[in-house]
């Protein structure tokens, strides 16, 4: 396999006395939606890994089944033992079957074979998909509202089937009406009972028809880095929920040039309209993988020799002094709880940033912000010097 070599020679990770440190660390609480600063574990050994497209040194990987967890707990797809039909607790379909308890035979007491063969099915192409997990897409999902997500939505690319516009609405009409006309995009007028109906506050009486938007697999973006020579940089989100939050980390992992963000298929907010909105239009650039479990995306990041970071409070490892120039994935917790213990023990190191007021958190876009400037800040002065 390829190894990674920056321009100025070849990558060196931190030392492993660098990446250890207390693996004691404290949650975190936010009243509007916190992720942390950090936490702390050791991590002897882990600072090599072998095989890596990133890493070229020796060193045994981090071993274990993909489909297993430290905790015990099953990952991946969860099963279903039974389900509650008619008349109490029946044997049901496994995992994969959304229909077994419409397809049960009533005069017996097990599923149609139809409805077996589905759960079978389903499962088989679960797996078969690997890393991809498939969101069901909605009709409410197909839409984009906001003056900078429609402008960003059409010089994007994304289809778009039509763009409704306030009647009486004057501010950057013209601007509007030149993106959709480059685009063969019709322009329709609507009157506020629309928009009310359909949007929360701050549609801005302009949205836009679109096609669902795709996510990546975690192979596509983790081509991104070699494709643009650049050092590899990933935001990996744990249960971010809030769909603002997420918007608000789109946008600033757009700034900072981050290539790929990573969520979980299930308790993690998703590419919404809301979402799409609060990223002012950046969630139309910034590649998006979702997976069943974001452990197994931890697990092939660092078999392919990045330094995953973890982001909680209370760690002893300060922000300012780890070494970020390196090939990195960034974990930032859910909003109030933080990393989950499993998920900051997978982490390679875990940092903290100095506070100085009677609030100890931050919120889970403002850390990822901070965090993802700073990466940048020493990845400028490295070249630099």
């Amino acid at each position: 396999m390829k190894k990674y070599s920056s321009r100025g020679g070849r990558q060196e990770r931190p030392k492993s006395g660098e990446a250890s440190g207390d693996r004691s660390r404290s949650s975190t609480r936010s009243s509007s939606g916190s992720s942390s600063g950090a936490g702390s574990r050791p991590s002897s050994g882990s600072s090599s890994r072998s095989g890596g497209r990133f890493s070229d040194r020796s060193g045994s990987g981090r071993s274990g089944d993909r489909f297993s967890e430290k905790s015990g707990e099953k990952s991946g797809f969860r099963s279903n033992d039974s389900f509650r039909g008619r008349s109490g607790d029946r044997p049901g379909a496994r995992s994969g079957d959304r229909f077994a308890e419409r397809t049960f035979d009533r005069t017996g007491d097990r599923p149609r074979d139809g409805a077996r063969d589905g759960a079978r099915d389903g499962l088989r192409e679960g797996f078969r998909d690997g890393f991809r997990e498939r969101p069901r897409s909605s009709e409410r999902d197909n839409w984009v509202y906001g003056l900078n997500p429609v402008l960003e939505v059409l010089r994007a690319g994304r289809e778009v089937k039509a763009i409704y516009i306030l009647a009486g609405r004057r501010d950057k009409l013209d601007e509007v009406s030149q993106a959709a006309a480059g685009r063969g995009v019709i322009v329709k007028k609507a009157e506020t009972d629309f928009f009310d109906s359909k949007f929360p506050k701050g549609h801005q009486g302009i949205a836009a028809a679109v096609a669902p938007r795709q996510y990546a697999t975690l192979d596509d973006i983790m081509a991104i880095p070699a494709q643009k020579n650049e050092l590899p940089l990933f935001l990996i989100l744990d249960l971010v929920e809030d769909p603002r939050n997420f918007g608000a980390i789109l946008r600033v992992a757009d700034a900072v040039g981050v290539h790929g963000v990573v969520i979980q298929s299930h308790r993690s907010a998703t590419l919404t309209p809301e979402a799409v909105k609060a990223s002012a239009g950046a969630a139309e650039y910034m590649p998006v993988a979702m997976v069943s479990n974001i452990k197994h995306a931890i697990k092939t990041m660092k078999d392919e020799g990045m330094l995953v970071v973890g982001a909680e409070a209370g760690s002893k490892n300060e922000l300012w002094t780890t070494d970020l120039s390196v090939p990195l994935a960034l974990v930032i917790g859910s909003e109030g709880k933080g990393l989950r213990r499993t998920v900051g023990e997978d982490c390679d190191i875990i940092v903290s940033m100095p506070m100085q007021g009677m609030v100890n958190s931050l919120n889970a876009s403002v850390a990822a912000g901070v965090i993802l400037f700073e990466v940048m800040r020493q990845r400028l002065n490295k070249k630099q010097h």
